[in-house]
């Protein structure tokens, strides 16, 4: 067997299951013990699943759990309107039900808790796999799955504990569960087809309600199913016929050419219509029992009161009890700090990159432009229903109730492979018609698409940017709003790691431009380079070279970067972002460097992290007098110290010596008495002396409150425009400093300013700390403006500032040179050049 042979048995339409299966395993399971947890939320899952499990000997062993069942179970005899769930296994328990599940069986690393949630997640690639392929083919089905793999949304709860994943999964195995029974398999395949989609739906009921209860787990898949069709009403007039029609076919009557009517004919209904009608109704009767139920448990029906609303001459009010079927609590009020388009920016984020090219798909399917195909018609009513709902049920679920992660993301990534699949089926047929030699055809199709590679390509782009300003809400994309910060100075092969989003975003942006913009049909472009001359030739060629290599190829380049998208969330931004959110690269430090009978002390509440990752036993130090004499003794020892607490400490040792070993943690330090075999990391050892720094390039004056004195300054005299720059300012403190105040530092020209605003000392010290006679050097980054800023001399101005917009407040000038402090005390450094 040769080599294309081989190929070619491999790329079957039967295998292409199979090898969806194996990419997803690949890219979701691997090194799942590696990432630490994050601190604190996805620890508090671990913890949960670790009593849940009764794992007496782990870390979290602490009989919380069995404490809090017994407490629910004393309000449940009492009686009354309960407020919290009154059960363990209820909906919206899922995670930490997989992840006790994971510790009770496997073992009670992190890797072992999270494969159960790992699990949920290839399956919900497959399922995405299946319903794709159901409604368009194979193709369509790998090009969903690879997609669903890109977005952040699914790679990051499929490997970590604060994850909704259950919902997606159950949602997609509901929709193809429903879809594969409208359109089953031919005989003698049927049956088990049958017997796979009732199991698929039924289970994936089963996890969605689990996962996220009635609302944001069972309502939107199957109100997507029953309005794609049409709510069942064709089901209902069949049976209507057949009903009127049943007495003439039970006593024998016949039509005039003397045969009986068939039963389809009778009813109006052929072939596939019925199976989607009658799966149409199922689902319509489904999803109004869920909202029924909702409704019972969340609504009261009493006798009319002012100011509220009626139903059926009774006002509508809200019960204020848990509801089962809900998972939570109904406020009466809606949380004002979610709003409607909050959920949008989410599902941007969250489905980055290839989010962007949800609408478009969702729409063009729906109308046609990816090919009159009712299939794929089909596929865009209900990916639209399924992405519409989904959205809405979670913001009404965030307004009312509490945090929820938009779970649609599979309806997007569904519409988007069978959009693409579509797009390459039509490409396709203009080669093989032979009446579009001419080329027109092609011509009229990539100018109906020349928008939607722009689109593409600037909308990826803006959705980099935001994430490069808003890192936040990509972090806290699980967890909600902006909970966890972005660590600074977080680098992936040497590079930032926000920088790789624009990279990947770019890249696949600029990938779908190019094959949308650039592909020819075979009777536009030969399959030979053109032997051409004359004035025009460069045309031809020019052409032919675009198409093939870069128009032909570029779709397969935007798969390439959207499986490297997939690993990079998985083993790129966990991964490095694990070192600053999680305390388990901070102790391994401690484990290499530590040696027998060193001993580690703990200042500040850091949870159960030293019992997941300290290897031993340690000490509680209760605060920096007592860190003080910890770190005074004779032997090596080690502490772990809040880092927001290091300046405090520096005050606290008065120049007697102590050492930063890492800090690499968000939140905590690691200290010590001696630093063989390590590095000092300490901030504050070159940044708050005693003695004058040497090295200030430029000598200054100016004083600010008579507090602080600005003594000199360094900076390049040229940068380059948006380029990145370092900065150093060096202060003398004659006063101590009331309050935390900020540094600005203003680059104004040609009526534009780039800004270096910053705490001082990388946030580590802040100038209440600062004490007479201390030199301070703040060395900060500046980025040269952007795009828009021209080339140009800027004046740099500095000051003292702390408020909040608007009501901002700087630090009075009270000694500058001549013509330096202007009306809002700021102080004239001199210029930069900007190229």
């Amino acid at each position: 067997m040769d080599r294309k042979q081989l190929l070619r048995k491999l790329g079957r339409p039967a295998l292409a299951p199979l090898w969806m299966l194996l990419l997803a395993v690949a890219v979701i399971v691997p090194l799942l013990s590696g990432p630490g947890l994050w601190e604190p939320q996805e620890m508090k899952v671990a913890d949960d699943a670790l009593d849940r499990a009764g794992v007496d000997e782990t870390p979290a062993g602490t009989g919380a759990a069995e404490a809090k069942a017994r407490e629910r179970r004393e309000r449940q005899a009492q009686g009354g309107c309960p407020k919290e769930a009154t059960t363990d296994d209820g909906p919206r328990t899922l995670t930490p039900r997989l992840a006790a599940w994971g510790a009770g069986t496997i073992g009670t690393s992190e890797g072992d808790m999270r494969l159960p949630v790992a699990l949920l997640g290839v399956l919900c690639v497959l399922a995405v796999f299946g319903i794709a392929a159901r409604l368009a083919g194979p193709r369509a089905g790998a090009l969903a799955g690879v997609i669903l793999l890109s977005m952040p949304l699914l790679m990051l709860q499929a490997r970590q504990l604060t994850s909704e994943i259950g919902v997606a999964t159950g949602a997609a195995l509901i929709v193809y569960g429903l879809i594969a029974a409208a359109r089953p398999a031919r005989w003698p395949w049927a049956l088990p087809d049958l017997l796979l989609s009732a199991l698929a739906a039924v289970g994936g009921a089963v996890i969605a309600y689990d996962a996220g209860g009635a609302l944001l787990g069972l309502v939107p898949p199957l109100a997507a199913v029953a309005l794609a069709g049409g709510l069942g009403l064709a089901a209902l007039v069949a049976a209507g016929r057949l009903l009127a029609q049943a007495p003439w076919h039970v006593l024998g009557g016949r039509h005039a050419i003397g045969r009986r009517r068939p039963w389809r004919a009778a009813a109006g209904i052929h072939g596939d219509q019925a199976a989607l009608a009658a799966v149409s109704l199922l689902a319509f009767a489904a999803a109004a029992v869920a909202l029924g139920v909702l409704f019972h448990q969340v609504y009261d029906l009493r006798e009319p009161t002012p100011n509220t609303r009626e139903l059926f001459g009774k006002s509508v009010v809200v019960r204020d009890c848990w509801s089962e079927a809900l998972g939570g609590l109904w406020r009466f009020d809606d949380d004002v700090k979610s709003n409607y388009h909050s959920m949008f920016e989410h599902a941007a984020f969250g489905m980055f990159p290839w989010g962007v090219l949800a609408p478009v798909a969702l729409v063009g399917l729906c109308l046609g432009v990816a090919g009159d195909d009712p299939r794929r018609r089909l596929a865009g009513r209900i990916t639209l229903a399924w992405a519409a709902i989904a959205w809405l049920a979670a913001t009404v679920f965030e307004r009312k109730v509490g945090a929820a992660t938009f779970a649609g993301f599979p309806a997007c990534a569904v519409a988007i492979g069978v959009w693409l699949d579509g797009v390459i089926a039509q490409r396709r047929a203009l080669d093989d018609d032979p009446t579009a030699r001419r080329g027109d055809a092609a011509r009229e199709q990539r100018a109906r698409y020349l928008l939607v590679g722009l689109w593409a390509l600037l909308g990826m782009l803006a959705v980099a940017k935001d994430l490069q300003a808003f890192p936040e809400k990509l972090l806290s994309l699980l967890v909600g709003g902006e909970a966890i910060k972005y660590p600074k100075d977080v680098t992936l092969l040497g590079v930032p790691l926000k920088a790789w989003l624009l990279v990947l975003g770019v890249g696949t942006g600029l990938a779908l431009a190019l094959w949308l913009w650039l592909w020819r049909s075979r009777h536009e472009v030969p399959p030979a380079r053109p032997n051409v001359t004359g004035p025009g030739a460069w045309k031809h060629v020019g052409a032919w070279y675009a198409h093939r290599y870069l128009g032909r190829p570029s779709l397969a380049a935007a798969i390439v970067l959207a499986v490297l998208t997939a690993l990079f969330w998985a083993h790129g931004w966990q991964r490095v972002l694990s070192k600053s959110l999680s305390s388990k690269h901070v102790f391994s430090v401690y484990r290499d460097l530590a040696a027998s009978g060193d001993t580690l002390g703990i200042m500040g509440d850091m949870g159960n992290a030293p019992r997941y990752y300290a290897g031993g036993a340690f000490e509680k130090v209760a605060g920096r007098e007592q860190l003080i004499d910890f770190l005074g003794r004779d032997g090596r020892v080690f502490a772990m110290a809040p880092a927001n607490e290091l300046c405090a400490i520096h005050r606290a040792f008065a120049g007697r010596p102590y050492y930063v070993l890492d800090d690499s943690n968000a939140r905590f330090l690691l200290l010590s008495n001696q630093v063989d075999g390590a590095v000092d990391h300490n901030p504050l050892s070159k940044a708050i002396l005693r003695t004058k720094p040497e090295g200030i390039k430029t000598e200054f004056s100016a004083t600010y409150d008579d507090r602080i004195e600005l003594i000199g300054y360094t900076v390049p005299r040229a940068v380059a425009g948006r380029s990145k720059f370092q900065m150093t300012l060096y202060f003398k403190v004659l006063k101590a400093v009331p309050g935390s105040w900020k540094i600005f530092v203003h680059f104004d020209g040609r009526g534009m300013r780039f800004q270096g605003d910053h705490a001082p000392i990388r946030e580590r010290c802040a100038t209440s700390y600062w004490q007479e006679g201390d030199y301070i050097v703040d060395t900060f980054e500046v980025e040269a403006g952007d795009i828009t800023f021209e080339p140009g001399n800027y004046q740099i101005r500095v000051g003292f500032f702390t408020g909040t917009n608007p009501n901002w407040k700087n630090m009075k000038v009270t000694k500058a040179p001549p013509g330096a402090k202007d009306d809002a005390d700021r102080v004239l450094l001199g210029t930069i050049q900007v190229d």
